[in-house]
């Protein structure tokens, strides 16, 4: 419902920059804002519904809005036909320091997730090899021994579960890892008693693959490992 609202949100501003523009000359700041929130929210939408594999077109749509926007805000600036007051520009510093902030942050985020998917996420799979999955938190590198992951379970059509024993190994309780408590009947649980297994949920931008071949190869990797031991 939430990613049909922002599609109707972005549909909505652009009704309001045809109708403005049938109704007589448009500002260009006025213009540009309306598109570029309209993209923003729309390229959003799209990340969250696409496959993977258009994820770089959303983040590019994404990164136009941003773009749009800042224009917006500096065509505001110096075209102006009036001069502010003091007050006047004390607020618009104020409230333009953080929209601006907000879009040039993003647009810088969206620009580096055009070459490289997982960036931007706190937690994400730098690599495997024959003993571990290695994952870079914001502590460090962390590696998962292929040994105490339990099995690879596909959560939705974008995360995916990997399931660890409870209780955890002395090393990987000691990394601070997001974990899910994982219980046999989680609406009576004791939360003095350990659950029966660990979670750790990853999405798969911070895999940096679709989730079916995420899926495929963590699988098969576990598979061999299981049979090596």
């Amino acid at each position: 419902m939430s990613h049909a609202m922002g599609l109707l949100g972005g549909a909505t501003l652009l009704a309001a920059v045809v109708r403005s523009t049938r109704g007589g000359e448009l500002p260009l700041h006025f213009l540009l804002a309306q598109l570029g929130v309209c993209l923003a929210v729309v390229g959003l939408v799209l990340e969250l519904e696409l496959a993977y594999r258009h994820l770089r077109a959303a983040v590019s749509i994404q990164a136009l809005g941003d773009a749009l926007y800042l224009g917006a805000f500096g065509s505001a600036i110096f075209d102006r036909a009036q001069i502010p007051s003091r007050a006047g520009w004390i607020f618009i510093g104020l409230i333009g320091s953080v929209a601006v902030y907000a879009a040039f942050s993003n647009l810088v985020l969206q620009l580096k997730r055009l070459k490289n998917p997982q960036a931007g996420w706190r937690f994400r799979v730098i690599g495997q090899d024959a003993q571990a999955l290695r994952l870079r938190t914001p502590a460090g590198e962390v590696g998962i021994d292929w040994s105490d992951i339990e099995a690879v379970r596909r959560l939705d059509r974008r995360q995916l579960l990997l399931v660890l024993p409870s209780p955890l190994p002395n090393l990987l309780a000691r990394k601070a890892l997001p974990l899910e408590e994982l219980r046999a009947d989680p609406g009576v649980a004791d939360p003095n008693v350990a659950p029966e297994r660990y979670g750790l949920v990853l999405h798969e931008q911070e895999i940096g693959l679709p989730l079916a071949d995420a899926e495929a190869g963590l699988g098969a990797r576990l598979s061999s490992s299981n049979r090596a031991l």
